[in-house]
Formats: structure tokens, sequence, C-alpha cells
């Protein structure tokens, strides 16, 4: 039985061979995603099990409804087992469940601020940010960003341009800044709002 489940979760350690991929899984993972899932179970080992429909409508049995791209990162590290809380219900409540576990995740959002301290912490101890989910590209402004509220210096709209650098370009900004200097009125800057900030 080759694996790293956690030991609380080893009772609930199925086969992998006896799962099956969700034929209407409707998230997609792709090389970036799966690598990441598999350098967590490197580091980490499995935490959470996946969840698994005992028989779909249809009669295929242990279809993965939640951990699809867990279970391929698994069989890419050479297990041959994964925890799994199996559920005996209809399609209709399986998918909808799927469809929920990915869209509530989705519709949580980062604090921008922690998640960059978070990230500082883990580079000073010698962690490859890549390894836990962001490229270079991606972490690198929000290690820089400058977080403190800009200074009330009265009439001039102004702010440190670390912040600015993480949604416009310096071009970008002097226009905005330009703008908003200009005291736009409400229904002028919805109209920028929702024309996007190039519209300036």
């Amino acid at each position: 039985m080759k694996h790293q489940i956690a030991p609380e979760l080893v009772q609930m350690a199925r086969s992998i061979a006896e799962l099956t991929s969700d034929p209407k899984n409707a998230r997609l993972h792709d090389e970036r995603n799966i690598k990441s899932v598999m350098a967590s179970y490197r580091d980490h080992g499995q935490r959470k099990p996946i969840v698994v429909q005992l028989k779909a409508d249809d009669g295929t049995p242990m279809v993965i409804r939640a951990g699809n791209g867990q279970t391929e990162a698994a069989k890419r590290l050479g297990w041959d087992h994964i925890a799994c809380l199996v559920i005996d219900e209809p399609d209709a409540k399986a998918i909808a469940f799927a469809l929920r576990d990915n869209r509530t995740a989705e519709l949580a959002e980062w604090n921008l601020e922690v998640l960059g301290e978070s990230m500082r912490v883990l580079e000073a101890d010698g962690v490859n940010l890549a390894d836990v989910g962001w490229e270079p590209y991606e972490s690198a402004p929000l290690m820089a960003a400058e977080w403190n509220p800009p200074p009330n210096t009265g009439e001039e709209f102004t702010v440190p341009d670390k912040r600015v650098s993480l949604m416009f370009t310096s071009t970008e900004w002097d226009e905005l800044k330009s703008y908003l200097n200009a005291k736009p009125t409400a229904a002028e800057v919805l109209r920028l709002v929702k024309a996007g900030k190039g519209a300036v």
C-alpha cells in the first residue's frame, strides 16, 4: 500500500485502481495545477479525503466527485491508494456537491496584504513559492507591495508607486491621477469604471 496519507485518514484508504474519474467533471486540471498538488502531497501528504460517489445512476462504480486532480497527482507520485469519503447518493446530489465544492472556493478572496506577508515568511525559510502555487511574476509584486495607507496630502491624490504597480502601468497611473485631480462627478467616475481603466 504505497501512499503518504495522514495516519488519521489511513482507514479511509482505497485502491486508486477501483476509482473512476468523473465523466462530468466541469473542473479542468492543467499541468501547473497537477504539479502544484504533487508538490503539496510530497511536502505534506494527504490531509483531507477526496469525495467518491458509491455508484452513479448509470451503474458506474466509485466515481470521484471531488478530488480528480488530487487523484491524478497521487497516481503520478506512484501512490496506489488514496483516502476517500464514499457517499451513496444519486447523480443530481453528487454533481451538485462537485460544483459547489469548486465554486465556493472560487467565491472566496485573498487578503493580499496577509498573503504577501506569508510569502515573505516562506521565502525566508527557503520555500520555493512556485511549489506552493505562485510563479515569481505573481509573488514578487505581492511581497514588494507597500500596504500602508497613502498619506493624506490635501487636494493631491497620491498613492505609493508599489501599490499602483499591481494594477496600472506608469502611463495609465499618470492619466488616472490627472483625471481624479480634476474632481470628476460620480456619474463620470461610474462611466470610467464601466468602460475600464484604459478609458481615461
